[in-house]
């Protein structure tokens, strides 16, 4: 009707967001032209939506370059804003899959092994996908660096100096510098 004010207030505050409250109460306060008001709570219900894993994190980032094929690097998983879902990680292309082909991801496992003897120290890079088993599915993808290490200096050698190890630069310190 004409002259008739409605005002919408939401209680409780903050962001509309399923998980951290699955309702909300609207308060609607009609205003007449007199100046009398009337107040009205309405329920709703919010529809939960997929969202996509916002983070994937590696166990461990080193490896040894004497490692045989098959050995764990570490173990993959998701952060994932709707609990409880599960992920699938592949090795997808795209910037930062320079060395997928020395690693691989063991199925239903989360496990990133070395498929092959990498020979020469230094950093690698891996792209992996993270995919949730929402509807319809999300996913993530996330560059890593793998450090492959030296081999691992012991006895007599060690008297000489230790490998300083970093995920970029490797530097040889006999302790005189």
């Amino acid at each position: 009707p004409r002259g008739l004010y409605c005002e919408i207030q939401a209680t409780g505050g903050g962001l509309i967001d399923f998980e951290t409250s699955p309702s909300i109460n609207l308060q609607l306060v009609f205003t007449d032209r007199g100046g009398q008001t009337t107040n009205q709570v309405l329920a709703l219900t919010i529809t939960d939506v997929n969202e996509a894993p916002t983070a994937i994190n590696l166990s461990n980032a080193v490896v040894l370059e004497s490692a045989a094929p098959g050995t764990l690097v570490g173990t993959l998983a998701a952060v994932d804003p709707d609990a409880g879902q599960t992920h699938d990680f592949t090795l997808v292309t795209g910037t930062g899959d320079t060395d997928n082909a020395l690693f691989d991801i063991v199925p239903g496992t989360n496990q990133l092994i070395t498929t092959a003897s990498v020979k020469t120290p230094g950093p690698r890079s891996i792209r992996v996908r993270a995919t949730d088993n929402g509807t319809p599915a999300q996913n993530l993808n996330v560059v890593f660096a793998i450090t492959v290490d030296g081999p691992a200096v012991s006895g007599a050698d060690a008297a000489l100096g230790a490998w300083v190890t970093t995920a970029a630069q490797y530097l040889y310190d006999d302790g005189t510098h």
